[in-house]
């Protein structure tokens, strides 16, 4: 679910309205969270375009970004 610009996992059973479903691993999600739409590893069900459109609204992370400060 993406609501208020967050991605929150929720399981349960797919609604037959959804217009996209994805079946991955955890290590894919984060892989796919950050850009990686190339390999394999995602059982889609769906409209694709779905897809896109979710991860043209996620920003790209910024990995000199300092988690904790000295």
């Amino acid at each position: 679910m993406l609501r208020n610009g967050v991605l929150v996992y929720v399981e349960r059973d797919a609604d037959p309205a959804t217009p996209l479903q994805l079946t991955l691993s955890k290590s894919r999600l984060i892989q796919l969270a950050g850009g990686g739409t190339d390999s394999d590893g995602i059982d889609v069900r769906g409209d694709i375009d779905v897809l896109k459109q979710i991860l043209g609204v996620l920003d790209q992370g910024d990995p000199d970004f300092q988690i904790v400060l000295p």
